[in-house]
C-alpha cells in the first residue's frame, strides 16, 4: 500500500491486505480502505471516525490534515496512511493495477447513449470474455479509478465508461485506463455550457481516440458526422458502425414494437442476423451496432453478439418502462438530459401506438450555457409538434419549454408550472388517467428520479 500511494504510515500494518477500497463511509465494508477525498462541499476526514465504526481497515488521509488530537480521538487502532494529496494518491493506485492488467481495455464515451453502450458492450463481451464493467455511472475523475480498484482477479476484458465536462479530462482518464479499444457514441450538445461550443465538445470526446496508439482500434458512429470525422484522426485502425450502407457494422430497425423494444437485422459474419432489442426508441439501434461492433472487433461470434444484446434488459433511469396502477404507464428516463436525448424521448413518444393520452414531467437541460434558454424554448415547441398533451415543467430553464410550447400552440390549461418535485407528482396523480403514459426526463442535478419515486409510491397506495 505504501509504495501503490507514495505515502507515509502513521501507524498500523503498512503491509494489511484490503478487501477493497472506498471513499463513502456510509457504503464501506469490513476490511476495506477508506480514502478521505477533499471536494468543494465535502472534506471526507470529517467522516473516518463513521468509516470505522463501520470496520474500515485503513484510512488515507492528507497529510495536511494530520493533528495528534486526530490520531487520538478518530484514528484509534486503525492503519493510517497520509499522502499530499488523496485523489492524487487515489488514481496512482488505479494506474498500478491497471499495469498488472494484462487482458483488454475498452474504453467508451459519447454525448448520449455511453452507459447503455457499457452495459450493451459487456452483455455481449460476457458471452464469450471473463468480462468486468465500470459499475452504475463510475466514468469520472474519481469513479473510474474506484472501478480499477474493484477489477476482479481473473479479468480478460474490463470496459470503462468515460464522462467529462471539461476538456482534459478524458485525456486524465485514459492515462488511467490506457485503452486499446476506443468506442465514441455521438458528439451532441451535451456539456456545451462549460466547453462552449459543439466543436469543443468533439474535441474532448476525441481526446479518447487520441489516447489510441497504433495498435488500438477506433469505434466510431458513420452515421454521426463528427464521430466519422473523429475516426479519420485515429492513430491506428477504424471500425465503423451504423445505419449507412458503408459502416463496418450495419444494421436497420424493421419493426419498431413501442414499449417492447424493436425487431432488428444486424449485418455480421457477412449473413443477416435477425435480433430483439429489448430497449424502446429507434435510437437504441445505434447503441446496439457500437456494442456489436466492439464484439466484431474482439472476435465474437455473430450468434453471441446477438445473445448478448437480446439478453439486455436496460437499467434504472434510461428508458425504463415502468407500470403504474390504474392501468397508467411510466418512461423512466429520469438519469439524465441534454437537446438530443429529450428529442429521441419525444419523437418516440409521439409514435408509439396504443396510447390514450402522452405527459411528460420535464426538469432543466443543465450546462447548455447562453443557449440555455432557446434550446429549452426549441423543446418546448417539439413538445407540442410531437403531440403531447400535458406539460409539466419543474426549474427555471424548463419554465423556458412551457414558453415554447405555449409559442407553438399548446393551450396554457395544458401547461402546469411546478415548484418540487412532490407537486409534480400531485399533478400527475390529478390528470394521469387508464391508458395514459407518463415521461419523467430532466438533467442529473434535477433529481429527477425524486419524481419517479413518488409516482412509484403512488402507485402502491390502496
Amino acid at each position: 500500500m505504501l509504495q501503490r500511494t507514495g505515502g507515509t504510515l502513521l501507524q498500523g500494518d503498512g503491509q494489511q491486505r484490503l478487501s477493497g477500497v472506498s471513499t463513502d463511509s456510509r457504503q464501506i465494508q469490513p476490511g476495506e480502505m477508506f480514502v478521505a477525498l477533499q471536494g468543494d462541499q465535502f472534506d471526507g476526514h470529517a467522516f473516518v471516525e463513521a468509516a470505522a465504526q463501520r470496520g474500515a481497515a485503513v484510512v488515507l488521509v492528507s497529510a495536511e490534515f494530520v493533528q495528534p488530537s486526530n490520531m487520538q480521538r478518530q484514528w484509534g487502532g486503525l492503519t493510517v496512511i497520509a499522502v499530499p494529496d488523496t485523489l492524487v494518491a487515489l488514481q496512482d493506485m488505479a494506474r498500478g493495477q491497471r499495469q498488472r492488467f494484462t487482458g483488454t481495455v475498452v474504453g467508451i464515451t459519447g454525448s448520449n447513449g455511453k452507459t447503455t453502450v457499457k452495459e450493451m458492450t459487456a452483455a455481449v463481451l460476457e458471452q464469450h470474455y471473463a468480462t468486468f464493467r465500470s459499475p452504475g455511472n463510475l466514468n469520472n475523475h474519481i469513479g473510474l479509478p474506484l472501478s480499477w480498484l474493484r477489477l476482479p482477479s481473473q479479468t480478460e476484458v474490463c470496459v470503462c465508461e468515460m464522462g467529462m465536462n471539461h476538456l482534459g479530462e478524458i485525456r486524465d482518464l485514459c492515462s488511467i485506463a490506457q485503452p486499446h479499444i476506443g468506442v465514441v457514441t455521438n458528439v451532441a450538445l451535451a456539456h456545451v455550457g462549460y466547453l462552449g461550443s459543439l466543436d469543443e465538445v468533439q474535441q474532448a470526446k476525441g481526446e479518447l481516440i487520441e489516447a489510441l496508439d497504433s495498435d488500438g482500434i477506433a469505434v466510431v458512429n458513420i452515421d454521426d458526422p463528427r464521430t466519422r470525422a473523429l475516426g479519420e484522426r485515429a492513430p491506428g485502425r477504424v471500425v465503423t458502425f451504423g445505419r449507412s450502407p458503408e459502416a463496418d457494422v450495419r444494421g436497420r430497425v424493421c419493426a419498431d414494437l413501442g414499449f417492447d423494444g424493436l425487431q432488428c437485422e444486424l449485418d455480421l459474419e457477412g449473413a443477416t442476423w435477425p435480433c430483439h432489442v429489448a430497449l424502446p426508441g429507434q435510437h437504441n439501434l445505434s447503441n446496439a451496432l457500437a456494442s456489436a461492433a466492439v464484439g466484431v472487433v474482439l472476435n465474437v461470434p455473430a450468434r453471441e453478439i446477438v445473445a448478448g444484446l437480446e439478453q439486455y434488459r436496460g437499467m434504472y433511469g434510461r428508458m425504463a418502462i415502468r407500470h403504474l396502477r390504474d392501468g397508467v404507464m411510466m418512461i423512466d428516463d429520469s438519469y439524465n438530459s441534454n437537446p438530443d436525448s429529450m428529442r429521441a424521448v419525444l419523437q418516440f413518444l409521439q409514435q408509439v401506438p396504443g396510447v390514450a393520452r402522452r405527459l411528460a414531467v420535464v426538469g432543466d437541460m443543465l450546462e447548455l450555457g447562453e443557449a440555455g434558454p432557446s434550446l429549452h424554448r426549441d423543446i418546448g415547441a417539439l413538445a407540442w409538434q410531437c403531440g403531447l398533451d400535458e406539460l409539466i415543467v419543474l426549474g427555471e430553464l424548463a419554465a423556458m419549454m412551457a414558453e415554447g410550447a405555449r409559442e407553438a400552440g399548446m393551450a396554457s390549461s395544458q401547461i402546469h408550472t411546478v415548484t418540487s418535485h412532490q407537486e409534480a407528482v400531485a399533478v400527475v396523480e390529478r390528470l394521469a388517467g387508464s391508458g395514459d403514459v407518463v415521461l419523467v426526463k430532466g438533467s442529473r442535478g434535477m433529481k429527477m428520479e425524486r419524481v419517479v419515486e413518488g409516482m412509484l409510491a403512488m402507485a402502491e397506495k390502496p
